[in-house]
């Protein structure tokens, strides 16, 4: 006799992509993960809500574990874990050591970008610097 496999719906989303993520996350985790509607609702987004969305199934055994590991990254414990693993880097002015600073961009680069917007019709964004906020060096 066939062995019936039952499935339960851990989430739902309404966007393809996000559910994408969801799965691969219970995936790292060992937990196999399948999605429902995904090709219905990318091919005619605008009907996510009508069709239900994309629905995210797991074993029913699996369940509870899923919706565990799924809590975890809802409190943000997932991401907290990995920016203490990879802390991120702390730029600082090499002339006064500050960490704080503004965006700035250069008045010939704003002139050459609008420049190119009428003649050329294309429109580049001039290039970005970084100013100190504490001491004005720029980085």
């Amino acid at each position: 006799m066939d062995q019936v496999i039952a499935f339960t719906v851990v989430e739902v989303h309404l966007s393809p992509w996000e559910a994408h993520v969801a799965r691969a996350l219970l995936e790292s985790e060992g937990i196999r993960a399948y999605l429902g509607s995904e090709h219905v609702v990318a091919a005619w987004w605008p009907m996510s809500l009508g069709f239900g969305g994309v629905r995210l199934l797991v074993r029913r055994e699996h369940a509870d574990q899923a919706h565990a590991v799924l809590n975890l990254r809802d409190r943000g414990e997932l991401e907290a874990a990995l920016i203490e693993a990879y802390p991120p880097d702390v730029v600082q002015c090499s002339h006064c050591g500050s960490g704080q600073f503004v965006e700035c961009r250069s008045w010939p680069a704003i002139s050459l970008a609008f420049m190119l917007l009428f003649v050329g019709r294309a429109i580049f964004p001039p290039a970005k610097d970084f100013r100190c906020q504490s001491c004005g060096q720029l980085r």
